[in-house]
């Protein structure tokens, strides 16, 4: 949920060491989950935060790209 409420709200907007803590973190919680187990609601787990670090950045450049 904290990952969320930073991408939504749009405070990666202004600086980018969020961004950055944001990708990494996904990142590095993906992989640690994916080291957990294989089952389905790990996989999709995964995949929700694979997903929130790809989309911290890209939602950052965009809404960068618009101003």
């Amino acid at each position: 949920m904290p990952t969320f409420f930073v991408v939504a709200t749009g405070l990666t907007a202004d600086r980018w060491s969020p961004v950055f803590g944001v990708a990494t973190g996904g990142a590095a919680c993906g992989l640690y989950v994916l080291a957990q187990a294989r089952t389905v609601p790990y996989l999709i787990m995964a995949a929700v935060l694979f997903a929130l670090a790809v989309a911290a950045p890209v939602l950052a450049w965009r809404r960068r790209r618009a101003v």
